[in-house]
């Protein structure tokens, strides 16, 4: 089987039950033989994503955390002024944007048996065939 997880709750989220259960739940998914699934995100501040809880082959090799962005510094809306700084100095959409679309191609390959959306966005919808 194979499974291809939404980025929503990670790119939200910087710890919490929803985001750590779909966490777990891909890494023991991808401990299994006949079994993968896929966390396709390139920005995020998700502890159990930026922690290292989810192995390179569980995400996006592109994937830069947060945390490197000002680094040592932890404050409440960091990612917010991330988001802002990419999309105004370095002239490229945000962060929710740039993994919405690395969902959008997962969907688009038709590769995967289920899709788990992690929140109540329902762009994919047109995606899904």
């Amino acid at each position: 089987m194979r499974l291809l997880f939404d980025h929503q709750v990670f790119t939200w989220q910087k710890s919490g039950g929803v985001s750590r259960v779909m966490s777990e739940l891909i890494s023991r998914v991808n401990k299994k033989d006949l079994h993968s699934a896929k966390l396709p995100i390139r920005f995020s501040d998700n502890e159990y994503v930026s922690k290292s809880q989810l192995t390179p082959e569980d995400i996006e090799p592109c994937f830069q955390p947060f945390n490197d962005f000002l680094f040592g510094f932890d404050f409440k809306g960091k990612g917010r002024l991330f988001e802002a700084y990419q999309t105004v100095f370095q002239k490229v959409k945000s962060p929710y944007d740039l993994n919405q679309e690395l969902v959008v191609k997962e969907l688009k390959k038709g590769f995967w048996d289920v899709f788990m959306p992690t929140y109540y966005d329902n762009y994919f919808l047109e995606h899904l065939g």
